[in-house]
C-alpha cells in the first residue's frame, strides 16, 4: 500500500526554502528603514543649513538702525554660528557668535553639528561689499557619517558719494 503525503526530507526543504525567502523579505524591510531614516536626517540637515543661510542673506539688508544688522561684523568670526541675542524685551536680534552649534534632538541628544564660514571677497572698490557664505551641517547615523554644504554670496550696494 501506497502512503500519501510528504516525506520528512520534503518537509525540511520546503521550510528552509520558506526561511531564506522571509529573512530575504525582513531583511530588505529593515535596510528600507534604515534608508528612510537617513533621508530623512538629510532632509533636517538641510533644513537647517538652509535657515542659517537664510539668516546670513538677511543680515545682508542695508538697515538705519546698526543694531539690527551687523553686516560688518559677519566675517569677524571665522566658524561662528547664528544666535539670538535680545537687546530688550521687545526686539530679538539675530548675531552671530564663534564656534559650533549642536543640534538637539527631544530627548536633549546631540544630532546635528552646524556651523558656517563668512569670506569677505574681492569685490569692485567703492561699489559693492560681498562676502561669501558656506554653511556646514554634519550628523552621523546607522549608514555613516555625512556632512553637507551649501554656499552662497551676498553683497551689499554701497553707495557713491
Amino acid at each position: 500500500m501506497k502512503e500519501r503525503g510528504f516525506s520528512m526530507v520534503e518537509v525540511i526543504v520546503s521550510i528552509a526554502i520558506a526561511s531564506i525567502v522571509v529573512l530575504g523579505f525582513t531583511y530588505m524591510n529593515f535596510q528600507n528603514i534604515r534608508i528612510s531614516q537617513h533621508n530623512i536626517l538629510n532632509l533636517q540637515a538641510n533644513l537647517y543649513a538652509m535657515e542659517a543661510m537664510e539668516i546670513a542673506k538677511a543680515l545682508e539688508i542695508p538697515n538705519a538702525d546698526p543694531s539690527i544688522s551687523n553686516w560688518d561684523e559677519m566675517s569677524e568670526c571665522g566658524k561662528c554660528h547664528p544666535y539670538i541675542h535680545d537687546l530688550d524685551e521687545d526686539v530679538s536680534v539675530w548675531k552671530f557668535k564663534e564656534g559650533y552649534e549642536d543640534i538637539n534632538n527631544e530627548d536633549d541628544e546631540k544630532v546635528f553639528t552646524r556651523w558656517m564660514e563668512i569670506i569677505n571677497v574681492e569685490d569692485a572698490p567703492g561699489l559693492f561689499d560681498s562676502k561669501k557664505i558656506t554653511v556646514f551641517v554634519e550628523w552621523s547615523d546607522g549608514l555613516g557619517e555625512h556632512k553637507i554644504k551649501v554656499e552662497t554670496y551676498v553683497f551689499k550696494i554701497n553707495q557713491i558719494q
